[in-house]
């Protein structure tokens, strides 16, 4: 009985272990004056796409963005507004 008991257990452990085939999360924003949180007069526009895999635990994001006032030193995320 233990012989056969093992290479199941063997086997549950191993899918058991394995994560979930998660499809990755994939967002899409315009960015503009507009859509700040509190609304700005800006020329700027753009878009951005951004996927999330927590399969993977990786972020991905994608952005274009032209029309700025002034040249592009530094750029950072925000989390959502209330």
């Amino acid at each position: 009985m233990k012989t056969k008991l093992i290479p199941l257990l063997a086997v549950a452990l191993l899918f058991g272990t394995m994560g979930a085939n998660a499809i990755p999360m994939v967002f899409t924003a315009t960015l503009s004056g507009a859509n700040e949180s509190p609304p700005v007069a800006s020329t700027g526009t753009g878009s951005a796409t951004i996927t999330i895999d927590d399969l993977l635990n990786t972020l991905r994001i994608e952005a274009s963005f032209a029309d700025l006032l002034s040249p592009t030193l530094v750029a950072h995320i925000h989390c959502c507004t209330a």
